[in-house]
């Protein structure tokens, strides 16, 4: 079906396209306050990374790796302060996939939407096997040689189909879940990061090889493989659940932005109290051998638990198993939620089947939505039965969608300069081209193959997507102004490949030089491809409307009142 232009908006005779309006948005329920949204980004960020980071952290990059944890940090949080600007300008249900396409066409809107699908619909798989993974410290059948045994494929399964449960009865019902869920996970984590740190050995940080043991560049390819900045993913979060919030344009923003600097207060510390914690000998290590720590053995299946064990600390490592279970499961939630509410954008931007955009009347969910992303997610846990593999992967796709906000900033403080901002990203025009660079940087240290895996992934949504669509489907000039991110994704997948985390043709520091050009001119090249789309032009128009009817209902208040 071609793209129409617009269609007549029966109040006031405005223009605005279909995909635009509200379509099944108002079936959802407007329950969730900034509490609850800010619990949901770190409920999504709060999971599996915090059990398992630490420890591939100081694997990959040993004592080092808290300068990684800062980085990562410190990257999430200035791509975030650009997401949050957009995010309160658009709150719909499944937002970070439907702004995108307001800005850069439906065929740059699919290309970014299938890539956000895909990275929110993997993080289920990837908290369930971390939590099989855990308890195989006292299960050993659940796992097998570090991957998924039978019996842990069907745990896995179960705790997918469980959260797909309480997701199928409203958000309110899940918010409430998920906040009881969060205080427990912000408790947790930092109870054993402060007795953790009582027993601190600061002999670690620079006796065994040094600060640095393994040289500077893994310090960076730590932040995309060591599930560094998957644990910092969960901002957007809010984005996804802002059709449902209260007060969205001011409540998302701060969920977003708060949500990030609590976890990087939290995750530092952890990795701090992990590093200075160790005790080689008694956890029979080769003093020194950091790269053992994510080998298969105590500290690769349960990395805090054994830790909290050789310090003596039994309680908190008993209470910790517990912890696998919890910290995970809520994540899991979360994003089964997320992931539905992505494919229900999907649909709603007319991508796919209108079934999957039906909303069940009863509890205001995407119920058809909840049943494919559950099966999508299954399929994951086939092809990447390991912590570690799961999450870069789901890193990569991540953050490659990451790069759209910027542009996106740019392009709607140029074409809607008119739009009502509750928060206002300062000096944007230097912000924005910074947090692209960052972006680009963190997919190129998710380091090849994933890289490639994720290009692959992208592309065949891409291929499935351009033949299902009649031909003249979409105008010659809106694919151009899409081409630029698929350009730009194969090219930095080739870069990745070339690169010191791959062949090692373009060395090390060089190769980050290339990636920061090659951001730089593709940043200025997605920005001016950016324009006013038919959507864009309706949202605006809707917004004025709206404006326009308060005021009278304002004017009319007061005409009314008594002399």
């Amino acid at each position: 079906m071609p793209m129409s232009d617009g269609r007549e908006d029966a109040r006031n005779g405005l223009s605005i396209p279909a995909s635009a309006k509200v379509g099944s948005q108002g079936q959802f329920r407007k329950v969730l306050s900034l509490h609850e949204l800010l619990f949901l980004s770190l409920g999504a960020s709060i999971g599996s990374a915090w059990l398992f980071g630490s420890a591939y952290g100081a694997a990959t990059a040993g004592p080092a790796s808290i300068v990684s944890w800062l980085i990562g940090g410190l990257f999430a949080l200035v791509i975030a302060v650009t997401w949050a600007e957009i995010g309160g300008l658009f709150p719909s249900t499944g937002a970070v996939v439907r702004i995108p396409q307001y800005v850069h066409g439906h065929f740059a809107g699919f290309y970014v939407g299938w890539a956000y699908y895909l990275s929110a619909v993997i993080v289920p798989p990837v908290e369930a096997v971390a939590i099989v993974t855990y308890a195989s410290a006292y299960v050993p059948s659940l796992t097998s040689a570090g991957v998924l045994a039978p019996e842990g494929y069907l745990v896995s399964i179960a705790i997918m189909l469980l959260t797909f449960t309480l997701n199928s009865f409203g958000v309110k019902l899940f918010a409430r879940f998920n906040t009881g869920v969060t205080w427990w996970k912000l408790l947790i984590p930092t109870l054993t990061a402060i007795v953790a740190l009582l027993y601190f050995y600061p002999p670690n940080l620079s006796s065994f090889g040094g600060f640095a043991p393994r040289g500077v560049a893994p310090i960076f390819s730590a932040v995309g493989t060591a599930g560094i900045i998957f644990a910092y993913t969960g901002f957007r979060a809010a984005m996804d659940y802002s059709g449902e919030a209260r007060n969205p344009r001011r409540d998302v923003p701060r969920a977003m932005v708060l949500s990030v600097l609590i976890t990087i207060v939290l995750y530092t510390a952890l990795e701090v109290a992990f590093v200075g914690g160790i005790r080689w000998g008694s956890s029979g290590l080769s003093p020194g051998d950091w790269a053992d720590l994510a080998k298969a053995g105590v500290y690769s299946s349960a990395p805090f638990y054994h830790l909290m064990s050789v310090l003596g600390v039994a309680v908190l490592a008993s209470i910790l198993l517990l912890d696998a279970i919890v910290s995970p499961l809520g994540t899991v939630g979360v994003y089964v939620g997320s992931s539905a509410r992505d494919l229900y954008a999907l649909a709603e931007g007319e991508h796919m089947s209108t079934k999957v955009s039906e909303v069940d009347r009863k509890y205001g969910v995407p119920r058809v939505a909840l049943l494919v992303s559950l099966a999508a997610g299954t399929v994951f846990i086939f092809a990447f039965p390991n912590w570690g593999e799961l999450a870069t992967f789901g890193t990569t796709a991540t953050v490659f969608t990451y790069l759209v906000g910027p542009t996106s900033l740019v392009v709607l403080r140029r074409h809607a300069p008119e739009l009502k901002r509750s928060f206002r990203v300062p000096m944007a025009g230097a912000v924005a081209p910074v947090a692209f660079v960052m972006a680009s940087l963190i997919v190129y240290w998710t380091t090849w193959p994933y890289t490639g895996y994720s290009l692959a992934a992208f592309m065949l949504g891409l291929l499935v997507f351009m033949l299902s669509r009649p031909r003249g489907a979409y105008r010659a000039g809106e694919i151009r102004r899409g081409l630029w991110i698929v350009v730009y994704s194969v090219v930095l997948t080739c870069v990745s490949y070339l690169g010191s985390y791959g062949t090692g043709l373009i060395p090390f520091p060089l190769d980050f030089g290339v990636v920061t050009i090659l951001a730089l001119a593709c940043f200025y090249w997605g920005a001016r491809s950016g324009f006013p789309t038919g959507e864009l032009r309706g949202l605006v128009e809707q917004e004025k409307v709206e404006e326009s009817l308060q005021v009278s209902q304002t004017s009319g208040d007061d005409t009314s009142q008594p002399a």
